[in-house]
């Protein structure tokens, strides 16, 4: 019995030791909230629920293979943390592997894009369930599988970025809903290039970016035309305050200006001790005139116990139609609105 528990503990001690010397990372976030929904359709009711908030869990590391270069690797799966004892509580986030050197980095999988991570997150900051809506990056683009990325190393602060997405079957929304993919023999469903500037100037941080997105042959005509998504976004930060905008297009190019629309939005922060204080506006705003332009107003209020557990409080008022699952309830006279949402939740990180 001795001798299996020390060779128990000697496996686990070449193990760690292994993944030290790989330097693989385990890590998690749950995120949970109490909320209270009121739909704007008349004579819906509001109602209270907990949320999960993306809670995820995941591994990431990386390993040198000298001359200053590195096999890197993520897999992140989202959790489902408010569930129930049956189901399967995982969903896919990111799965990726790839180099990194002096020539920059390439990684084949699932990924945040280049439009996400140098535009929409310039103005996806809050923690509830309603976050950055008037953005197609982030809504659209955010996440996609079978990708093929380069991003440069950074000259002076400039940094570029090219993926290709190929064989995808989720569609290019408007706003969420389906639309056709690729049917070309290529294979290449989507093609995306992006770059930002990043310093500091005076104290003054300042990160500006921009993406171009083409769906190709994913018309909602179906009639072998493209869709083009492309925004520029940036954020100023100087002391304790920073400001985020972003400004997107969607464009049909097979069906006029029937779905296409801009999204655009800007948000504030300020932080003070272990609190921040963040407000954020953003529409949408079609371009057929018959159409009405949606807004979104946030306000929200954050309190850090330590580095790992922060507790927040928010509050989303979108005009967005069905955004969330409780305002796709149809009212009395017959319309599906948006509505508000109050959330007060809790984050832990390890």
């Amino acid at each position: 019995m001795k001798k299996n528990l020390v060779a128990v503990a000697v496996a686990s001690t070449l193990v760690f030791a292994a993944a030290a010397n790989a330097e693989t990372t385990l890590y998690g976030s749950v995120r949970m909230d109490v909320d209270y929904t009121n739909p704007d359709a008349k004579g819906a009711d509001a109602s209270w629920d907990v949320k999960n908030e993306a809670s995820r869990l995941g591994v990431k590391g990386s390993e040198d293979l000298g001359g200053g270069l590195k096999a890197i690797y993520q897999y992140e799966f989202g959790v489902n943390a408010d569930g129930n004892s049956t189901g399967n509580p995982f969903n896919q986030r990111l799965s990726w592997v790839g180099l990194t050197g002096g020539f920059g980095t390439v990684a084949i999988g699932r990924q945040e894009t280049p439009a996400y991570t140098f535009v929409g997150s310039n103005t996806d900051i809050f923690n509830g369930p309603i976050t950055n809506p008037w953005s197609p990056s982030t809504e659209i683009l955010q996440r996609r599988g079978n990708v093929v990325s380069y991003v440069t190393p950074s000259f002076s602060g400039f940094t570029a970025a090219g993926a290709l997405i190929m064989d995808q079957n989720n569609g290019v929304p408007f706003p969420y809903n389906t639309a056709n993919e690729n049917t070309g023999s290529d294979s290449v469903d989507h093609y995306q290039v992006a770059g930002k500037y990043e310093n500091t100037f005076g104290g003054v941080g300042v990160l500006l970016g921009g993406y171009f997105h083409d769906a190709q042959e994913a018309s909602f005509a179906g009639n072998g035309d493209d869709i083009w998504i492309w925004g520029v976004g940036g954020t100023l930060t100087f002391g304790d305050f920073s400001l985020g905008a972003t400004y997107e297009k969607f464009d049909d190019k097979g069906t006029g200006d029937h779905n296409d629309y801009a999204g655009y939005g800007l948000i504030a922060g300020f932080d003070f001790g272990a609190n921040t204080i963040r407000g954020g506006w953003g529409r949408m705003e079609p371009d057929i005139n018959s159409l009405e332009s949606y807004d979104t107003w946030e306000i929200g209020f954050e309190h850090r116990l330590s580095k790992r557990t922060r507790l927040w409080v928010e509050y989303v008022d979108t005009e967005i139609p069905a955004y969330l699952s409780e305002f796709s309830v149809v009212g009395t006279d017959g319309q599906v609105k948006g509505g508000s949402n109050l959330a007060l939740g809790i984050r832990h990180d390890f």
